[in-house]
């Protein structure tokens, strides 16, 4: 059967009905879907050698016949061990397998190991990594093996052998190649149908490579793109002169500024001034103070008679902001409001209210809100705004011209171009920095305004009721637990919300103990924290949703379960929620398995007071596609790996400035067009 782009997973030879909705809850319903999963690393099976030749420590691959097979149970979970003898012509190798029943079907058969000749407990044997019989063609062994993600219960010898079936019988007629010709010839890329067969079936490393650099390239082309595209449209844009209010500004502030805040207030107030439109990035760990600075732009915005925008990842987070922005500008004379997809709030002074979505919307087109607060419900079809000056958005990486340019359009004056601020406590390497806010000025915020005074400790497996100890007694004291895991739900190996929380109920029976993750409903969760900040909770067990933005000014202990899975940046985030005002705090870092390398990784936490410096060591480390974290960051793993290739990022620029040099508009280029439409999209946003 022939496959074209468009065709059903579920028509897939060796799917089926059940097998499609595994792959279809991961996103992948076509074979066009498909045969853009790529696998994450290879395994380098195409050494074939004769039994005599093989090295201990070195990975090959062996034909034999598998003689005198011994099956048995060792220790205390009765693990199943397999024992063979595997001859060739050239002599004989014991084999051992664990777990592994079905290779007793194999004695006397002609077989293939994929496997590493070790010396131990067991003596010198040859440890497999992949067995199979002998076949005519061998998709497993004796070659460079992909290695995909699984996808549910679907493991990657299975996702391996579905999309040979698929590249094998694909209508290639349909892999259209998108980029221009002198592209493609002038920076070396090898076609797009050859780089995909290339990167799922490769014959040897330079194949890897070639297709790899093909879609790195492509990608970083539409980043760069996308940004010089969106440094265009600002040049022709007009931005309102803010004047500064400098007495007015020193009354919202109970505390001196920072150095580093003193000069970022600088650098906003100049830009303020011009009629370009401001492009900042407001980087600094929790605690450095961004939120003051941005209040500082926002109140003077608004007292030159423009509206303030301020959008916030989540309903807790942008709830707070309301409440702060609230009692910080409560001697003005300046209205605020609130909107979610639940609720629409009216403040002034030191008092606000619940209105109608109805009332609120009417009050914002006619300008009676000064500062509109919320989640994307900020963007939602049926909000208008009069006079924008302002957009400032907190912890929204992708959030770009392309949506200002969508809120604009919602006001009365979309000749005015409003300035934008962007918050974000997240520490970023400047090479990925670079691809996130290509078109924004930085500044950086790395002192505290109260000193830090966290003591962080790592934990073996050994030492948890040790520490479990020490947290009652101060708790006893007054302090505020929470206990962060990697996992909602039950998982193999990682600790989870869910169950966690029935244990430390039972751990700690004398004191209130709450729970939260990111699928509660928004008002059991700002009750949580509302029931925090109150101290009617003293240990809150939750998810890393705890990392982003929300303030809990008493928490001063924190235990975070298996944090070898975190990375060192986002445990900095999560450690930053303490000491918020100068307190004394405890950081338990808790490790299943504590390993040389896991514990000189986490030591850089205790060593390094500075988030962007760890971010920096933790992309050294473990690499971009671990730094960033599958799930979090949208962008795909052959991207993410190429964010740390420099040369390869100025190649795609150059190439972006010689594609906008032949036509700024890209419509001479209409398959590149189409697809930097709807690929910019995904990849940015």
């Amino acid at each position: 059967m022939k496959y074209s782009l468009g065709t059903s997973i579920q028509f897939v030879k060796g799917v089926g009905p059940k097998i499609f909705q595994i792959f279809s809850d991961e996103g992948i319903s076509k074979v066009e879907d498909l045969i853009y999963y790529f696998p994450f690393r290879y395994d380098d099976f195409s050494k074939v050698k004769k039994i005599n030749e093989l090295k201990l420590g070195e990975i090959a691959t062996v034909y034999g016949v598998l003689k005198t097979v011994k099956a048995y149970r060792i220790g205390k979970k009765k693990l199943f061990v397999v024992e063979g003898l595997l001859t060739d012509e050239s002599g004989s190798i014991r084999v051992i397998w664990f777990g592994q029943r079905y290779v007793t079907s194999f004695k006397d058969k002609e077989i293939i190991i994929a496997g590493k000749v070790v010396k131990n407990s067991f003596g010198l044997h040859l440890s497999p990594l992949q067995t199979q019989l002998k076949e005519k063609f061998n998709l497993h062994v004796a070659r460079i093996v992909p290695v995909y993600r699984s996808i549910g219960n679907l493991k990657t010898k299975f996702i391996r052998k579905i999309i040979f079936e698929v590249l094998n019988n694909l209508n290639w007629s349909e892999v259209k190649e998108f980029l221009p010709d002198f592209i493609i010839s002038k920076f070396n890329l090898i076609s797009l149908s050859e780089a995909i067969k290339k990167i799922h079936f490769p014959e040897n490393e330079e194949d890897i490579s070639k297709s790899k650099k093909r879609f790195i390239f492509q990608d970083l082309l539409i980043f760069h793109l996308k940004i010089l595209k969106e440094e265009k449209i600002l040049e022709k844009k007009t931005a309102p002169q803010i004047k500064i209010f400098e007495e007015k500004t020193k009354e919202i502030l109970d505390f001196d500024l920072t150095d580093d805040q003193k000069k970022a207030w600088e650098e906003i107030k100049k830009d303020l001034s011009q009629t370009k439109p401001m492009g900042r990035l407001l980087q600094g760990d929790v605690g450095t103070g961004k939120t003051i600075l941005s209040q500082m732009a926002a109140l003077n915005v608004a007292l030159n008679g423009y509206q303030v925008v301020f959008m916030a990842p989540t309903e807790i987070l942008a709830k707070q902001h309301f409440l702060n922005f609230l009692s910080r500008f409560s001697k003005f004379n300046l209205v605020i409001g609130f909107i979610s997809s639940k609720e629409t709030l009216f403040g002034f002074g030191n008092a606000w209210t619940k209105i109608s979505r109805k009332k609120f919307l009417e009050n914002v087109v006619m300008k009676k809100i000064d500062i509109i607060i919320g989640t994307h419900a900020l963007i939602g079809e049926d909000i208008r705004f009069k006079k924008i000056g302002l957009i400032i958005v907190d912890e929204q990486q992708r959030f770009g011209v392309e949506q200002r340019v969508k809120l604009i359009e919602k006001a009365d004056h979309p000749e005015i171009f409003p300035h934008f601020l962007s918050l974000t406590a997240t520490p970023i390497p400047r090479t990925i920095a670079l691809i996130l806010y290509g078109n924004l000025d930085v500044s950086l915020l790395k002192q505290r305004p109260y000193p830090f005074l966290v003591k962080i400790f790592i934990i073996g497996p050994d030492q948890r009721k040790k520490v479990y100890s020490l947290v009652e007694k101060k708790l006893r004291d007054g302090f505020q637990l929470v206990v962060i895991c990697p996992r909602v739900e039950e998982g193999k190996e990682l600790r989870a919300v869910k169950s966690e929380y029935k244990k430390i109920k039972e751990i700690f029976k004398d004191f209130s103990v709450g729970i939260l993750y990111g699928k509660m409903k928004a008002e059991e969760k700002e009750n949580v924290i509302k029931d925090m900040i109150e101290g009617k909770i003293q240990i809150l067990v939750s998810s890393s949703v705890l990392e982003v933005g929300v303030n809990l000014p008493k928490l001063n202990l924190m235990i975070i379960e298996n944090s070898e899975r975190f990375g060192l940046a986002q445990l900095y985030q999560m450690i930053g929620r303490l000491s918020r005002e100068g307190l004394e705090s405890f950081a338990f870092l808790f490790v299943e398995k504590l390993t040389k390398s896991s514990y000189q990784r986490l030591k850089a936490i205790k060593t390094v007071n500075n988030g962007f410096e760890l971010a920096e060591i933790d992309l050294k480390l473990r690499g971009p596609g671990e730094f960033f974290g599958k799930s979090q960051s949208g962008l795909p793993d052959i991207v993410i790996e190429g964010l740390n290739d420099k040369e390869l990022m100025e190649v795609a620029r150059k190439a972006a400035l010689e594609i906008l040099e032949k036509d700024s508009s890209l419509k001479s280029f209409p398959e590149f067009f189409e697809v930097f439409q709807k690929k910019g999209k995904i990849l940015l946003g």
